[in-house]
């Protein structure tokens, strides 16, 4: 990769999302990480690795448990953040032969573009762009043709095919059939803050890749059923699949071992993580605002706060919201509407629904027993 693609990357557009947040539970999305988490104790025979794997999957699981995950209170006002977009891509979207069906435009993923789309016969040079490419084959087997002379070479893809086109990396392209394919654009610096180190990606043409292709299916899962508190989710997602390119060939994931998986935070970083919750507490936090908290990298945090705590971000938040939203109605007389609301939780269903499933009891039931 280029080093200076990082100082020519375009600014992002600002995709404004609602800060009022209805959750509902996305089975198909929870189906798809229990069937990665199943994956990933398969598809190697490292311990080290399917350990780490397994627990990044864990923490994504944690984190689509709508019914027992609080996931933001109304606001007045709206969240305004930058994401990534068309612009961030190689340009093969905003060809008149391919047909997009969705995306994520608008929906404010930082470090990751998805677009789902049916793509039409074409041949085709594309320039090089600074986020790393990953595409699913939906639908196959088709014959795909990639590079010119002599790196010039074909192949059958079947569905479920993974591909991938580095950052950096000018891409000529000939599709023989019409296809259906999901495109994954992931923020390059994403990968290198996986493994904190500057990563090389491995170019790959429709090789079998369970781990990667459900992640795939999950991350457009999401968009397809998107509601603002699955935005941590999202994130967990989006570092697992620049794990898993990082350790694929080329990449450097075996250097990494078990180096500070066990490290928990200091006692002032843990503070400061405490305290921005605690700030936040009736607002969404993503693992990226935790991370600036800590002054290390969203994938350190991970890691060292489960380390300290034995729980993952998420579940400590939702815990917190919880015995916030308990203290309220032990000690004031304020409506449980309101009280779900400044505790955190989208509505006053939301956290009966919450309370009933790890308590085993209502918010009324737990005033009238005061």
């Amino acid at each position: 990769m280029n080093p200076d693609t990082k100082r020519r990357r375009p600014s992002r557009p600002l995709a404004v999302t609602p800060a009022i947040v209805p959750c509902q539970n996305a089975p198909s999305v929870q189906d798809g990480v229990n069937r990665s988490l199943a994956l990933c104790a398969g598809i190697t025979a490292n311990a080290d690795l399917r350990g780490f794997f397994a627990a990044r999957v864990d923490s994504a699981v944690g984190a689509t448990l709508a019914s027992a995950i609080p996931c933001g209170a109304p606001q007045a006002s709206e969240v305004v953040v930058a994401e990534l977009g068309l612009q961030d891509t190689n340009g093969i979207l905003r060809q008149s032969w391919v047909r997009p069906r969705q995306s994520s435009a608008g929906l404010g993923w930082d470090q990751l573009y998805l677009s789902a789309q049916s793509e039409r016969p074409y041949r085709a040079d594309f320039p090089a762009a600074h986020t790393h490419l990953v595409v699913l084959h939906v639908s196959g087997p088709v014959a795909v043709t990639r590079g010119a002379g002599k790196h010039r070479r074909s192949q059958t893809v079947p569905a479920g095919g993974i591909s991938v086109v580095p950052a950096g990396r000018e891409l000529a392209m000939e599709l023989s059939q019409p296809l259906e394919t999901i495109h994954a654009y992931l923020a390059a610096e994403a990968v290198e803050e996986a493994l904190d180190e500057p990563i090389k990606i491995a170019d790959d043409l429709g090789t079998t890749d369970p781990l990667a292709e459900q992640i795939m299916l999950a991350l457009n899962g999401v968009m397809r059923r998107w509601e603002p508190c699955a935005r941590t989710y999202v994130d967990h997602l989006t570092m697992l699949l620049a794990l898993h390119l990082a350790q694929r060939p080329h990449g450097r994931y075996d250097q990494y071992g078990t180096r500070d998986r066990l490290s928990g935070l200091s006692p002032a970083q843990l503070a400061a993580v405490r305290g921005l919750l605690q700030e936040r507490l009736a607002e969404p936090v993503t693992l990226a605002d935790l991370a600036r908290a800590a002054s290390m990298s969203v994938s350190q945090l991970s890691r060292r706060f489960k380390a300290s705590t034995g729980e993952t971000p998420h579940r400590y938040l939702a815990r917190m919201r919880l015995e916030h939203a308990c203290r309220l109605l032990r000690s004031t007389s304020l409506p449980i509407a309101e009280i779900a609301a400044c505790s955190g939780f989208s509505h006053q269903e939301h956290l009966t629904r919450v309370m009933r499933a790890r308590l085993n009891t209502t918010p009324a039931a737990l005033r009238e027993n005061v």
